[in-house]
């Protein structure tokens, strides 16, 4: 038995890691309600954050943050 991170974007279980699946493999799901839940960003405030001048390096950092905990 493997265990892997992975999170349930609301259709799909999403893997977090590389694993290799084999179609109509039996898997165990253990949902983990410790674990903060990531709530989506909608685009307009990312963009009015990305926008200001003094701010666009900070924006960077927020989205490349975002891709990690997400797994993009």
């Amino acid at each position: 038995m493997t265990a892997i991170r992975a999170y349930y974007d609301g259709m799909n279980f999403v893997p977090l890691q590389e694993y290799s699946f084999k179609p109509h493999q039996q898997v165990l799901i253990v949902v983990d309600d410790t674990i903060p839940k990531n709530t989506p960003v909608s685009m307009d405030k990312l963009e009015s954050f990305a926008s200001a001048q003094n701010n666009a390096d900070m924006a960077q950092e927020y989205i490349s943050t975002m891709r990690e905990d997400r797994g993009y």
